[in-house]
């Protein structure tokens, strides 16, 4: 079953603006060529539940293993290996019939989030907070969001019930700088942000990633350190820019990007869904197909019961 979280809580008037405001952007963005957008008809399906794998054991599926080529990646992004009952989309703020900034949750029993008693983190806020907003309101997590970028706290609906940290993920501790604007910006590892707060070995409900590609330097390093152990669901937009590389180097940047995203699902998570993200300005192109696919999906994955408690590798 696909739910709305407006089943449960109310937009604002707060959201609205911010909705209008990122059509606006969008259209300076694109130069007012707002129909290299494409709406999406994305199908939300049930699939059938895959038991859980041993880490031990290569499974039959072409999911294992070497690549063929570019395209076999995005083929095996789509396909899911458990599904949810009870799958809700929180958030998000549409422009021309597109959304964006929605994220999914699972609210299926052995993930549900006990009111007033659940853990959130959340790396990547962007200029949209409305996933934040409305799970604060449907559960009233302690939420913790965290982003370099951008000082949140002026566009936060639940500001007293969200704890924002201008910091962002990585796999160590660093200072980088922006080409651009050459401002600093401070990251941290996973482990480093938990002790932080106090919740090393607390069990995190909800983990949000949407940190613009720099998922694939933070997820090694929080596998190998075994910190998505104690974690139920994990939601991340997922990038390619394999396309900034040399040709010969793209099949090495995705297969590396294919083994971390099989080594979370070797420690129990199942991928619940996979959409690609048609809001993005960014779409990328292989040399031998003719359609253009976005650069960036959303995808979810959730903890099976059976696997926890087990330890990470990769």
């Amino acid at each position: 079953m696909i739910l709305k979280a407006s089943d449960f809580t109310m937009s604002s008037k707060l959201r609205l603006m911010l909705s209008a405001w990122a059509c606006l952007v969008l259209f300076v963005v694109l130069g007012g060529h707002t129909a290299l957008l494409q709406p999406a008809s994305v199908a939300y399906r049930n699939l059938q539940h895959t038991p859980g794998i041993s880490r031990n054991t290569e499974s039959n599926s072409s999911s294992r293993g070497r690549l063929k080529n570019e395209l076999e990646y995005f083929e095996l992004l789509g396909r899911t290996s458990g599904y949810c009952r009870k799958l809700v989309t929180f958030g998000g703020s549409s422009c021309r019939r597109l959304m964006d900034g929605d994220k999914q949750v699972c609210l299926d029993d052995h993930l549900s989030m006990p009111r007033k008693d659940c853990l959130v983190y959340s790396f990547g806020a962007g200029y949209d907070v409305s996933f934040e907003d409305e799970l604060i309101d449907f559960a009233g997590c302690e939420l913790h969001l965290y982003d370099p970028t951008t000082n949140a706290t002026g566009f936060i609906e639940s500001e007293d019930k969200i704890n924002f940290h201008k910091i962002g993920l990585s796999d160590s501790d660093k200072i980088i700088m922006a080409n651009d604007t050459r401002k600093s910006f401070q990251l941290l590892p996973f482990d480093k942000v938990l002790s932080q707060n106090g919740h090393l070995g607390r069990t995190i409900h909800y983990l949000k990633i949407d940190i613009e590609s720099s998922e694939w330097e933070a997820l090694p390093y929080m596998l190998e350190k075994g910190l998505l152990d104690n974690v139920l669901q994990l939601s991340m937009e997922l990038h390619s820019n394999f396309l900034i590389y040399p040709s010969e180097k793209w099949m090495e940047v995705l297969q590396r990007q294919h083994d971390i995203l099989l080594s979370i699902e070797a420690i129990g998570f199942r991928k619940i869904s996979y959409r690609e993200n048609m809001n993005m300005a960014g779409f990328i192109k292989l040399p031998y197909e003719e359609d253009q696919r976005p650069c960036c999906g959303e995808v979810l994955y959730v903890r099976d019961p059976s696997s926890l408690g087990h330890v990470s590798v990769i």
